[in-house]
């Protein structure tokens, strides 16, 4: 342990910003070992406090500093799964009530003003020729910081294509690590709010962005903060038209708030309880929000069956918390209860032995109820044969509690297997999992599950539904159908 941090409890006394840093290193040490508190509040309320009398004074580094650490405890999971155990607007608001209540907090949240529009183009003479214009494939830019796994996915039929080029860019490549971290953003944001200064884009960067009729940032996370914030970006401030494509965990950080949205002119959400949360937490307009899914690889999944596997349920992720497999297992308990040749595969690594001592009990609970199941539970561990898995099982079990779209039921649904998803229940309040997948594949709760399971128990009704869930997972991901309402949208913000 550093001596700032054995220090900090007594150090956290003192005055003014010292103090209230001192009481951050205090109750961030705590928040990775326990739950949060009312000193949780205190010390987020006395942050930005401090935040405050820094930015009066002049020192806009100092209250970007405070604030940076402010919001470090304002979205710390701790803090989250205390405060907002499940996604709502009443909760959504109470995570970013300090920041509301400060004025430092409120410019670094929501839109920037935009520049004046810009003046008409002079009158041509007779003699003038008019300027010369791109006339030839939409040239889209596509920028990410080292995670382009779904992205890629809609790239590779895009450069198979004569009417768009790609270029990709990761940041990381450009040596932009440092600029992305919390502070570093907090203190651009801060300095664009009350001066309106803004980020220079590196060489490589602005070269790509003259080059293009549209930039896509993907994931809006740190790197849609970021090019939000430099100078020259977004068709709303006359600049190269800015659209993103947002998942899921985005929306439980910082750096969806730091982005500054007039700045974006278009929103790509992969489904739709995500799309109405961020129109809450942000304020989006509804023209400027659209539904496109992910791009999969369904086609490398078949119909075909191992024997057996109409008694066999699969689950993905049970290390995590969030996954809630200890809903899997109830199923499985309650079917075994008149007929115990059910079987669940569970892959992905088992849960860990570290993090808060509630986490490390709850994994130590879950390893323990597995191995009591014998070998009705089958630990796969990390699998990239997933036809060869999902060919064993007759059942998918989406029992999570948050999800953004949960790809493994849709390529489980593309191998015939039949879907059952819990209606993710911390997402319920924005239209949860029934606003991604068909409503007879959601249930509410195990008892749903189960009934589920056992009213297509038969082999041939398995067979049946199974076979139906994929020919709808089939027409509703059709990939060409997804790639062309990427392209519509694209082609709407590129003429903006």
């Amino acid at each position: 342990m550093s001596l700032v941090r054995r220090l900090a409890p007594a150090l956290r006394h003192l005055p003014g910003a010292r103090g209230a840093a001192a009481a951050f290193v205090a109750e961030r040490a705590a928040l990775g070992t326990g739950p949060a508190s009312a000193r949780t509040e205190r010390t987020i309320d006395r942050l930005l406090a401090e935040a405050d009398r820094a930015l009066d004074g002049g020192d806009l580094e100092v209250a970007a500093d405070l604030a940076t650490k402010a919001q470090l405890l304002a979205f710390a999971p701790a803090r989250l799964a205390a405060l907002a155990p499940r996604h709502a607007p009443a909760t959504d608001d109470a995570v970013v009530a300090p920041f509301r209540r400060s004025v430092t907090g409120r410019l670094l949240h929501g839109p920037l003003p935009l520049p004046l529009p810009a003046p008409p183009p002079p009158a041509l003479s007779s003699s003038s020729e008019p300027a010369a214009g791109h006339d030839g494939p939409l040239r889209l830019l596509v920028v990410a910081y080292r995670n382009l796994t779904f992205i890629e996915r809609v790239l590779v039929p895009l450069r198979a294509r004569d009417d768009v080029t790609v270029q990709v860019l990761d940041l990381e490549d450009l040596d932009l690590a440092a600029t992305l971290r919390e502070g570093p953003l907090t203190a651009a944001r801060l300095r664009a709010a009350r001066d309106g200064r803004r980020l220079a884009p590196p060489p490589a960067l602005a070269e790509a962005l003259a080059a293009c009729d549209a930039v896509l940032v993907e994931w809006g996370h740190r790197t849609l903060a970021y090019m939000s914030l430099l100078e020259g970006v977004g068709a709303a401030a006359h600049g190269v038209p800015l659209l993103t494509r947002v998942h899921r965990y985005e929306l439980d950080t910082p750096y969806i708030h730091l982005v500054d949205t007039a700045r974006v002119d278009d929103w790509i959400f992969i489904a739709g309880h995500i799309a109405r949360r961020v129109r809450h937490q942000l304020g989006l307009a509804e023209d400027r929000v659209h539904l496109v899914p992910n791009v999969g690889d369904l086609d490398r999944f078949a119909a075909a069956k191992e024997a057996g596997a109409e008694r066999v349920l699969v689950h993905d992720g049970w290390a995590r918390p969030r996954k809630d497999a200890g809903f899997a297992l109830d199923v499985l308990e309650a079917l075994h209860a008149d007929d115990p040749s059910w079987r669940l595969l569970l892959l992905g690594p088992p849960p860990g032995t570290t993090g808060t001592d509630d986490a490390v009990r709850a994994a130590r609970a879950l390893r323990e109820r597995v191995a009591a199941l014998g070998d009705a539970v089958v630990p796969l561990g990390q699998r990239d044969d997933m036809d060869a898995v999902l060919a064993r099982a007759g059942f998918v079990l989406s029992t999570s509690r948050s999800e953004g779209s949960h790809e493994l039921v849709a390529e489980a649904a593309a191998a015939a297997c039949v879907p059952v998803v819990r209606d993710w229940p911390d997402d319920v309040a924005y239209g949860g999992a029934a606003s991604v997948y068909p409503g007879p594949w959601v249930v509410a709760d195990r008892e749903e599950a189960v009934a589920r399971i056992r009213a297509l128990a038969d082999p041939a009704a398995r067979t049946s539904a199974g076979r139906e869930a994929r020919e709808r997972i089939l027409a509703d991901r059709d990939p060409g159908r997804v790639i062309e309402e990427f392209l519509r949208v694209v082609r709407a913000t590129a003429a903006r």
